[in-house]
């Protein structure tokens, strides 16, 4: 419904361009969407395209190659699948390195929680409200990471396998 709506608000934008003065609704069904959920909506897909843009210019610093970085990024965000190239369906993401697994790991994070409710965890308010409430985990949730090594001989899995979670 966003893609629905973006198309909507853009073409309610050129028609204002004609008429200027014109008051022009965009309508689901028969029912106008108020200004302040299409600015939510052009404010996400904003911070989408920009999350890609960073996240593809993070992995061309670290050494990929366009192609392979972009649709890596666009894969993971989407939580889609293969990308091309490097990452393609003929290859898989083990070529890549530490850093730029990470990064899409990362990537993966912001895609699956959706942008906002990451991006939030990184303002002041939201620690102030933690802070106010004193809404913090009860122990710490601990976390293991093993080397590619480790990880087959612990888990006795097979070279494909790369992660488990419990």
């Amino acid at each position: 419904i966003r893609a629905v709506l973006m198309f909507r608000q853009g073409v309610r934008e050129l028609e204002h361009q004609l008429h200027p003065a014109a008051r022009l609704p965009v309508k689901i069904g028969s029912h106008a969407v108020p200004n302040q959920i299409i600015f939510a909506i052009q404010a996400f897909v904003m911070m989408y395209i920009a999350t890609i843009v960073a996240m593809t210019l993070v992995l061309l610093a670290s050494g990929l190659d366009f192609v392979s970085a972009f649709s890596a990024v666009i894969a993971c965000i989407n939580n889609a699948g293969p990308g091309l190239n490097e990452v393609g369906p003929a290859t898989n993401y083990a070529g890549l390195n530490d850093f730029q697994t990470w990064a899409l790991a990362f990537t993966m994070l912001l895609g699956r929680l959706e942008l906002f409710t990451v991006f939030v965890l990184f303002t002041r308010a939201f620690w102030r409200i933690c802070d106010a409430l004193n809404a913090y985990p009860p122990r710490s949730v601990p976390v293991v990471l093993y080397s590619a090594e480790q990880f087959r001989d612990i888990t006795r899995s097979p070279a494909w396998a790369a992660a488990a979670f419990d």
